[in-house]
C-alpha cells in the first residue's frame, strides 16, 4: 500500500492515496476526543496519542541504546569522562531529555517512532514524502526496512542552502565556548564576590536545600531577612519555628538581580542580611559565587576533550544511532557548544561546594532532571552526606520526557548518580513516576509544598472579595509560559480578547518568572500583573494557559473555568491530558468565541471531574516531611 506523508503548510490535494499528516493542521478543527482513528486519512499526532504508552516505551528503549553505543569496543560515554568514574554523558541532553525547551527535536524522534509503528501496522510498502524538512527526510531514508520504498520530493538548490547553513551554525556553536566563559564571568560578576562567599557560614549536620532564588515572599525577604519560596511552601517557616538550621544553595537564573534591585536592594546586601540574622536559622550562597579562573580553565580543558572526541567519532556515531539526522543539532549542541562548557563548569562548581559544605543530615533539591542534579548527586555521595532527597515539586506530565527513568541513571561504575529518595506529593504523581519506571521503593510520600495555596479556601474568598475592582464583573487570567514562542501566542490572544470583550471584563497577564518578555512594550493594551500564583488564581474567573504550563491544573482544582491554548503540531504536554479533554483548543477563533459565550452566560466554575485529595497530600504540621528529613 502507498502512503503520502504530508508536511506542508498548504492543503494536500491528493485523492488517490492514503494521507498521513505529519502536523495536525487538517485536524485542528476537532478536539482530540473527537478524532476518529478509523479514518483512512490520519495525522501522526492523532495516531501517536492513541498509541502513547507503546510509543513512549519505544522512545525509552531508543534512549537507553544511545548510551550503549560502542566505538572500537569501548562505550562512547566511557571515552568522555570528566573524572575517573563520572562521564560527561550524565550531563548531556540525551540524558536530560528536555523535549519542550532544550531538545525540541526529540519530539520528532517520537513522531518517527510512531510513523515506524504506523507503517508496520498498515503494511505500507511505499511512502511519498512531501516536506521541507531535509533532516526528517534523511531520517526516513534510514528506517532500515528493505521492503519499504521511500520517495523524496526534493529541491536540490534549497537543500544545498540548508546544509550549508547548518555547517555555519555548527561552526558557530563550536567557536562560542571560548568567549562564553568570559561572558559567564561578567554576567555573574556581582555574585562572584569574596564577601558574599565569606558571609556563608554553613551549619554542620543540618539540612541543605539546593534551589533557586525565585518565587520568594517579598515581604518576608525585605522586612524579616527571611527566605521563603513557593517551591518550598511554608516549610522554611515551620523549620525556623523548630530552631532548625538550614543551608540554602541557589543556582542563578540570571534574573534575580533585576528583581532584587526593584525592591531598592542589591543581591550582596540581601544575602548578607539573611546570613547575619541569627533568628532565621538560614545561611545562603549562590553557587556561582564559587567561580574562580582555576575552575574556569579546568572546565575549558575538559570541554575541549569532550568536544574533540565527539567531533572525531561523530560520523561513526551517526551510523549507529537511529534517526541521527534529526538529532544532529542536539548532538553538536550538547557535546561541542557553550552548553557543554556550562554543564562542565557547574560540575566543578559543585565539586568546590563539596569542599566547603560540612557533613549534612539531609541534602534536598528540586528534581527536574537538569544536568547540575547529576553533579550534585555524584559529589554528595562522594562526600558521604547521610541522605540525598529529590523533591519532585511539580506535576509529572505524560510527555515530559525529563521524568523517564533511564538505565544509565542506576549506576555509574559503583557510584550512584541518583538520590536516595524521591519525595512525591500525591498518589497521582507516584503513579506517574512508577509508570515512568522509577523504582517504587525510592518513592516516599511528602506534603505538597508548592500547591499549599490550593488548600486555603478561606484565603481565596478573602482575596477575591477585597481585590476586585467595582467596575469589573469578570476577570480573565492569562498565565505566561517559560517558552517564549508560547508566550508570544498567548500575548497575541490576550491582545485580541481586549479588542472583542466587553469593557467590564478585565484581562490580566501574569508572565512566567523564568522568562523575561522582550516584546511586552509593544502590547500597550495588556495589563501585566506581579502577584503570587495563589492571589492571581483566586482573583480570576477564567484562566488561559499554554499546554506546557502546569498552572492549568492548579486553576482547575480551584474550580476555575480553564482553557489550554495549544499548538496542533506539538505533543500535548498539559497536566490536563486524560483529565478533561474539553479544555483544549488549538483554533484561536473558536477559543475566543467560547470565551465570549462564557461571559454572556456568566459561566464561572468548571464541572470538576477530580478533587484536590485525588492529587496531593496536605498536613500543616508536615508529618511526612518531618519523617523524611529525620526530624521525628
Amino acid at each position: 500500500m502507498k502512503l503520502v506523508l504530508w508536511d506542508k503548510a498548504e492543503k494536500c490535494n491528493f485523492s488517490d492515496n492514503r494521507i498521513l499528516y505529519w502536523n495536525d493542521s487538517s485536524f485542528s478543527e476537532k478536539p482530540l476526543s473527537e478524532l476518529n482513528t478509523n479514518l483512512e486519512n490520519d495525522s501522526i499526532n492523532n495516531y501517536l496519542e492513541h498509541h502513547s504508552e507503546d510509543i513512549r516505551n519505544d522512545f525509552h528503549d531508543w534512549v537507553n541504546k544511545l548510551s550503549s553505543v560502542k566505538i572500537n569496543n569501548k562505550k562512547f560515554k566511557d571515552l568522555i569522562k570528566l573524572e575517573n568514574n563520572f562521564s560527561y554523558w550524565n550531563l548531556c541532553e540525551f540524558n536530560e531529555l528536555s523535549n519542550f525547551s532544550k531538545s525540541k527535536n526529540l519530539e520528532k524522534v517520537i513522531k518517527l517512532l510512531a510513523l515506524k509503528k504506523y507503517l508496520c501496522e498498515n503494511k505500507i510498502s511505499e511512502i511519498d514524502v512531501f516536506s521541507d524538512d531535509i533532516f526528517l527526510k534523511d531520517s526516513l531514508t534510514r528506517l532500515h526496512d528493505k521492503n519499504l520504498k521511500v520517495k523524496l520530493n526534493d529541491s536540490f538548490i534549497r537543500n544545498l542552502f540548508i546544509r550549508f547553513k547548518q555547517i555555519l551554525n555548527f561552526n558557530n556553536l563550536r567557536i562560542t565556548p571560548l568567549f562564553w566563559i568570559f561572558i559567564f564571568y561578567f554576567r555573574n560578576l556581582k555574585l562572584i564576590n569574596k564577601n558574599l562567599k565569606k558571609s556563608f557560614k554553613p551549619s554542620t549536620k543540618s539540612l541543605t536545600f539546593v534551589s533557586y532564588f525565585n518565587n520568594y515572599d517579598k515581604k518576608k525577604l525585605i522586612d524579616h531577612n527571611f527566605f521563603e519560596s513557593s517551591y518550598w511552601g511554608k516549610l522554611p517557616t515551620f523549620l525556623r519555628k523548630q530552631s532548625q538550621n538550614t543551608n540554602w544553595i541557589h543556582i542563578s537564573l540570571q534574573n534575580e538581580a533585576k528583581k532584587i534591585n526593584s525592591h531598592g536592594l542589591n543581591t550582596l546586601e540581601v544575602i548578607r542580611n539573611i546570613n547575619k540574622d541569627k533568628n532565621n536559622f538560614q545561611q545562603h550562597l549562590f553557587l556561582e559565587s564559587l567561580f574562580t579562573w582555576r575552575i574556569g580553565f579546568k572546565a575549558l580543558l575538559r570541554f575541549y576533550k569532550v568536544c574533540l572526541l565527539s567531533l572525531i567519532y561523530q560520523r561513526l556515531i551517526s551510523k549507529k544511532w537511529d534517526f541521527f539526522p534529526i538529532i544532529n543539532f542536539e548532538f553538536v549542541k550538547t557535546f561541542q557548544s557553550h552548553n557543554t562548557l556550562e554543564n562542565i563548569l557547574y560540575f566543578y562548581l559543585f565539586k568546590d561546594l563539596s569542599k566547603i559544605l560540612p557533613l549534612q543530615e539531609r541534602i534536598i533539591y528540586l528534581h527536574e532532571n537538569h544536568p547540575w542534579e547529576k553533579s550534585l548527586c555524584y559529589f554528595s555521595k562522594m562526600s558521604e552526606h547521610k541522605k540525598l532527597l529529590a523533591h519532585v515539586h511539580t506535576n509529572v506530565r505524560f510527555w515530559d520526557l525529563r521524568y523517564i527513568y533511564l538505565e544509565n541513571n542506576i549506576q555509574e561504575e559503583g557510584h550512584s548518580i541518583t538520590p536516595d529518595i524521591y519525595c512525591v506529593n500525591g498518589m497521582n504523581q507516584k503513579k506517574s513516576l512508577i509508570n515512568n519506571q522509577y523504582p517504587p521503593e525510592k518513592l516516599k510520600h511528602v506534603e505538597a509544598l508548592r500547591f499549599e495555596f490550593l488548600n486555603e479556601d478561606h484565603k481565596a474568598k478573602l482575596i477575591k472579595s477585597s481585590s476586585r475592582e467595582i467596575h469589573y464583573n469578570k476577570y480573565i487570567l492569562v498565565l505566561g509560559c517559560y517558552l517564549e514562542s508560547n508566550t508570544e501566542l498567548l500575548l497575541e490572544l490576550t491582545d485580541e480578547l481586549n479588542q472583542v470583550l466587553p469593557k467590564n471584563v478585565s484581562i490580566l497577564f501574569k508572565p512566567h518568572p523564568a522568562l523575561t518578555i522582550q516584546s511586552t512594550s509593544k502590547k500597550q493594551s495588556i495589563k501585566f500583573i506581579d502577584m503570587s500564583m495563589s492571589d492571581a488564581l483566586a482573583l480570576s474567573d477564567i484562566v488561559i494557559t499554554s499546554s506546557v504550563t502546569t498552572g492549568s491544573l492548579d486553576a482547575y482544582l480551584m474550580k476555575k473555568t480553564v482553557y489550554v491554548y495549544q499548538s496542533s503540531s506539538a505533543l500535548n504536554m498539559s497536566p490536563m491530558r486524560e483529565i478533561d479533554d474539553d479544555v483544549f483548543f488549538n483554533n484561536k477563533r473558536k477559543l475566543i468565541e467560547m470565551i465570549k459565550s462564557d461571559i454572556r452566560e456568566d459561566k464561572v466554575y468548571n464541572s470538576q471531574k477530580i478533587s484536590l485529595e485525588d492529587f496531593y497530600f496536605f498536613n500543616s504540621q508536615y508529618s511526612l516531611w518531618n519523617k523524611e528529613l529525620g526530624l521525628e
